[in-house]
């Protein structure tokens, strides 16, 4: 049985303490409030009284300036995402060979060139990766398993005419950044949605930087991704004892699904999981 979040809602009174570095740290300044979603991805789920300045800081600088100014410019930009300055122009990548045939980019004069927002292909691209090895009994590693890309192009997307060149449109992405933002949406839903009492957390050390073996506790689903009716998505199940999320960024054009091992499923969650199982009413623990 899994709880999905709803499209967006306010978590009141709040955390009451810095969900990232609580209970090493105890917290003495103001809290802010932690969007779950990023609000520059239109995120609507705030988490109240949830961040320390500190941790808010690091999240800023190292996930979600990279992730939001350059991973998903693209996707943001065509979306009319909020950001303080919309770009008038993004970038394409241009070639030039004597076939159509997908070249080594090493070979030929190979470069970026700017484009009008309005004859820029609408494209997201994604990488996807193997599943998180906790779930498979692997051995910790920091290294990430690439599987794949996904990927969603506009029907009505242009092919960019661009002198005598061939042209694609390239994503920059890092692993370890992207699933660090994965891990932060996973772990501030399940917080906002269990309270602190339901799970062991696993995840904020990797979300702050401090375990290198990411891999071992965020990856992809199996399953391909199939379009939803919401632009975003998160849920949350238990299983193998621990409390996991789906998280599906771009869920309405199908960008295959996140699973992040948010924690060690503790009794009330793991009691809710299989009364859930055996009534498939879909209520769960109370926030505290």
């Amino acid at each position: 049985m899994k709880r999905t979040l709803p499209i967006a809602h306010t978590y009141l009174p709040g955390a009451g303490r810095c969900i990232y570095c609580w209970p090493e740290h105890l917290t003495t300044g103001a809290l802010t409030r932690e969007h779950i979603i990023p609000k520059a991805l239109h995120g609507q789920l705030i988490l109240h009284h949830a961040s320390c300045a500190e941790c808010a800081s690091i999240i800023n600088r190292e996930i979600e300036n990279p992730t939001l100014q350059f991973m998903w410019k693209t996707p943001r930009t065509h979306l009319g995402m909020p950001t303080s300055s919309r770009p008038e122009t993004l970038p394409i990548g241009t070639w030039v060979a004597e076939t159509s045939a997908w070249p080594n980019m090493d070979e030929v004069d190979f470069r970026f060139e700017q484009l009008d927002v309005r004859d820029h292909p609408f494209t997201i691209i994604f990488p996807k990766f193997a599943p998180p090895g906790l779930l498979w009994d692997q051995e910790a590693s920091p290294n990430f398993t690439l599987t794949g890309m996904s990927a969603y192009r506009a029907p009505e997307a242009p092919t960019p005419a661009i002198r005598d060149r061939q042209s694609a449109e390239f994503q920059p992405f890092n692993p370890a950044v992207i699933c660090r933002s994965i891990a932060k949406i996973a772990h501030a839903a399940a917080v906002a949605e269990f309270g602190f009492d339901a799970f062991v957390p696993l995840l904020p050390s990797i979300i702050l930087g401090h375990d290198p073996n990411i891999a071992h506790k965020i990856g992809s689903t199996l399953t391909r991704g199939r379009k939803r009716d919401v632009l975003h998505e998160v849920a949350l199940f238990v299983t193998r004892g621990h409390l996991v999320a789906r998280v599906q960024l771009f869920a309405q054009f199908g960008i295959q699904p996140f699973l992040a091992v948010v924690g060690r499923a503790l009794p009330r969650l793991t009691e809710w999981s299989i009364s859930c199982r055996l009534t498939s009413q879909p209520t769960g623990p109370k926030n505290s």
